[in-house]
Order: structure tokens, then sequence, then C-alpha cells
């Protein structure tokens, strides 16, 4: 089977039941194109000094956090979603609708 006509998918979740909003996120693509963004991670994180990053963490414009999400957003973006070798999907909804 070509690798490169398999899909992967990663989901996560923000501000289940807590909270008026909720979103749900997925990145997908080729497992060629993710296995590449997933190695730019480790890169920036390593760079970082960091293990992982998470949304709490990015909670002021020069926390070290904050740096490494932006590093990866726009790595992500640039080289990954604009030439179509990912994609990220955001469902956000009120639930006091």
């Amino acid at each position: 089977m070509n690798e490169s006509r398999i899909i992967q998918a990663y989901t996560g979740a923000s501000g289940m039941f807590v909270g008026r909003f909720q979103s749900i996120g997925i990145i997908s693509g080729n497992t060629d194109g993710i296995g590449e963004l997933r190695e730019c991670l480790k890169d920036i994180l390593s760079d970082e000094g960091k293990y992982e990053i998470k949304f709490r963490d990015v909670n002021r414009y020069y926390s070290t956090g904050y740096k490494t999400a932006k590093r990866f957003y726009i790595k992500a973006i640039e080289d990954f979603s604009a030439t179509n070798r990912m994609r990220a999907d955001i469902l956000t909804w009120d639930s006091a609708d």
C-alpha cells in the first residue's frame, strides 16, 4: 500500500464541559506530511528545551510557551497547510445556545 495515500488524523478538545464555549480540533494529512510535521514539532520543542506544549502554557505574549507555539503554528501554516500536506479544522460551539 502506498504510504502517501494513508490519511492520519489527530484530535484535541478545549473547554470540554467547562465554560460556555466548547471546541474540538483535528489535524489531518497523509502519513508522509504528518510525519514531517511531527519531526518539525520535535525539533522546535528541542530548540526551546521543552518536552511538550499545552495551551495553558501559552498565557503571555512573551512566555516561552507562546514563543514555542508561535514557531510551530507558523511552520505548520506556511510549510504544511499552504502546500496541502496537512489540514486543520476547528469546530467551536456555544453550549448556552
